[in-house]
């Protein structure tokens, strides 16, 4: 990933993958071993922490294209360098214990 980075070659990030890829991930949730370091090839630390986050999400993308979706995670980001390139607007928090996102 670094080497294809270095030449300027795309990278995809999914979940973990994306986490992967910042600065540092700080793991109080499920690990014991402290902060470990990421590949730093993107500005932003990753941050476990409880409650864990479900809900519903919509908001704006690059060029102004309207997205929805869902959030479901332990991980908060917390970006330290590049602006934005999504914006989340109104969200509707649920419960993971009793609720279910169709």
């Amino acid at each position: 990933l670094l080497a294809r980075a270095a030449v300027g070659g795309p990278i995809l990030g999914i979940c973990g993958g994306y986490q992967m890829l910042g600065a540092r991930i700080v793991d109080q949730v499920e690990s014991a071993a402290g902060p470990i370091d990421g590949l730093g090839l993107l500005d932003l630390e990753i941050e476990f922490a409880d409650p864990k986050l479900l809900r519903r999400v919509i908001g704006v993308g690059g060029a102004g294209m309207a997205l929805r979706g869902y959030e479901i995670h332990h991980g908060r980001v917390h970006r330290t360098g590049d602006p934005h390139w999504l914006h989340i607007g109104p969200e509707v928090t649920a419960d993971p214990a009793t609720d279910v996102l169709a």
